[in-house]
């Protein structure tokens, strides 16, 4: 008899028995999926059979992605999905096909880099057109209800009138696609150093901290980049805007100064207004950047910052198996964003007083919600609140938990170990290692099997799930000081660079369901570091020499993606990478 493994974190599995097509169900290990799965639209499983449908009916496939998370993803499918007039287009017309965005990640950012570069747009929920080939036609992002209608007709219509053309220039935009996939740029070091350091000039915010004139993301990876040229060159102007920025995320709307932990975004350049998800990639890299700052700058209030971000993720985050979910909702649990954490500007006034601490009522400021009578606070500090004063904050919070996204997610498991490796190393407090131990005896039981995602469908391995459990691994046993996953963590690599890189580069899965453009010879920053960097440091920590590893060294030295000279940003770790180790034009 066949045994099923049907575990969420990735999916792994022996042998299952052959999925068939058939619509979503409540029991699929997405919420975000699930909630979908009574909708007016009959969404179908992504698996092979959605091009075979498609083909033999000759109707465009629609590949909405989202995430738990996304207040917008909510909106779409409350005014839209549910829709009983939209339904019966999508239904007779289309071949419907919903995703999580954080489950099918390669799926997710090929569709996303499409509509970029098609588009000059992004965001979610992401709404992408395919032909029956599998090849992107056209997307949108939301819509209202109304012009979400009148885009599906229109494309309906277009489609039966002239498929062979609207097919064909499909087609050639993703031959297009291909071809920038595979140009390289020959550049010096000191060339990428200078095309980063010349966008820095023309986006860094010298008033507010951070990047960009419109919405603020804090941009972890790249200000960890940033705190390692100032380790190297000690440039004061730059160690002023580090900390600026440190400390505007913090003390501001980013920042969640009751509960703790860090909103993904704010939508204003001033950090006032956060879009409410709580993230568990952004919360690690938040601990990994203080952590880094308060090693950098010798100043505790950094190191408390990843002391409390740590202890909320403890708190809020952690499931019952010792992992750790996806995130917290945008929205509570009635569906008003940002129910969780705005307050009646009186009720907390009220509340604050009771503590009869003046410096705290005079520090703490009130920031009005647009469209709602709320208010957000901002500029308390944990630290200087005592327990009894911080339950009286928590009451509102315990009433109305936040919603959670209750799917676990490998790789994001095995970056927050990293992450709390590198707080224990400074602060080795009993709970940060206990629950670190927990994790990562977690993460390496599930090494035991295939780590394949998405088995209840058409399984995948993700370079990213590989390499992020090798490197926790790593780092756990350097925390420990011993090398008994020595062997494992090599077994890792080497199945990491059999799998996922070739000539080109690196493929972000080993299989895909529609054509796929050509691996990428880069792999930016995104909602986790680079896996291409975190590999290449690890593959030097451990002094890696076989062939397979030398042509992959030779080949980052010699060319890189024109997007890391156009993007440098996004690429900031790569950069400093081929510094850090001399990867150079030779």
């Amino acid at each position: 008899m066949t045994r099923c493994f049907h575990l969420l974190l990735p999916f792994f599995l022996s042998v299952c028995w052959p999925v068939v097509a058939a619509n979503i169900t409540p029991d699929h290990p997405s919420p975000y999926v699930r909630m979908h799965a009574n909708d007016a639209v009959k969404w179908q499983k992504w698996d092979r059979s959605v091009l075979a449908r498609a083909q033999k009916e000759n109707k465009l496939i629609l590949i909405s992605s989202g995430y738990f998370a996304c207040h917008w993803c909510h909106v779409m499918r409350k005014e839209s999905f549910t829709n009983e007039e939209i339904a019966a287009v999508l239904n007779t017309k289309y071949i419907p096909v919903k995703i999580d965005r954080e489950l099918n990640s390669s799926l997710d950012a090929y569709l996303m880099d499409f509509l970029q570069r098609t588009r000059r747009r992004g965001g979610w929920p992401l709404n992408v057109f395919l032909t029956p080939q599998g090849y992107p036609l056209t997307g949108i992002v939301y819509l209202a209800q109304k012009q979400f209608h009148d885009v599906l007709l229109k494309l309906d219509s277009r489609w039966k009138e002239d498929n062979v053309g609207l097919a064909k220039i499909a087609l050639n935009s993703f031959e297009y696609a291909q071809q920038l996939r595979v140009q390289a740029i020959f550049a010096s070091n000191e060339e990428l150093q200078g095309a980063l350091f010349g966008v820095l000039a023309q986006v860094t915010d010298t008033l507010e901290g951070g990047f960009g004139g419109e919405t603020k993301f804090p941009m972890p990876y790249l200000m960890m980049s940033l705190l390692r040229l100032y380790e190297k060159n000690k440039d004061p102007q730059l160690a002023s805007f580090i900390q600026l920025t440190l400390r505007q995320i913090a003390t501001k709307g980013l920042h969640d100064v009751i509960g703790g932990g860090f909103f993904r975004y704010t939508v204003d350049p001033g950090w006032q207004l956060p879009h409410f998800e709580k993230m568990l990639y952004t919360n690690a890299a938040m601990i990994e950047l203080y952590v880094r700052a308060y090693q950098v700058f010798n100043d505790r209030q950094w190191l408390f910052v990843a002391q409390e971000t740590m202890e909320f993720v403890m708190r809020e985050m952690r499931a019952d198996s010792g992992f750790y979910v996806s995130s917290l909702n945008a929205q509570d649990a009635s569906g008003e964003e940002g129910g969780n954490y705005t307050w009646d500007e009186k009720s907390l006034r009220d509340t604050i007083k009771k503590f009869k601490n003046k410096k705290i009522e005079q520090s703490t400021q009130y920031h009005s919600m647009p469209d709602a009578n709320k208010v957000l606070p901002v500029g308390l500090w944990l630290a200087e609140i005592s327990e009894k004063n911080r339950q009286l904050l928590w009451q509102k919070r315990i009433k109305n938990p936040p919603v959670k996204d209750d799917k676990l997610l490998l790789s994001w498991n095995a970056y927050l170990l990293s992450s709390m490796t590198r707080l224990i190393g400074v602060s080795d407090k009993k709970q940060y290692r206990k629950a670190a131990q927990i994790l990562y005896k977690n993460i390496k039981n599930l090494t035991k099997f295939d780590l394949l995602r998405n088995a209840q469908s058409h399984g995948q391995r993700y370079l990213e799930d590989y390499v992020f459990v090798a490197n926790a691994l790593h780092q756990w046993n350097r925390l420990q000081k011993t090398d008994v996953d020595k062997k494992l963590i090599r077994s890792l690599i080497n199945k990491t660079v059999n799998l996922f890189a070739d000539d080109n580069g690196w493929k972000m899965t080993d299989e895909a369901i529609i054509p796929m453009p050509a691996s990428q010879k880069n792999i930016k920053d995104g909602d986790l570091p680079s896996a291409e960097v975190v590999l290449v440091k690890l593959i030097y920590a451990l002094k890696l020499e076989d062939k397979k590893i030398k042509k992959i060294i030779k080949k980052i030295s010699q060319q890189v993606d024109a997007r890391v000279v156009n993007s440098p940003l996004e690429y900031s770790g790569l950069i400093l990478l081929k510094q850090q180790y001399d990867l150079d034009l030779k």
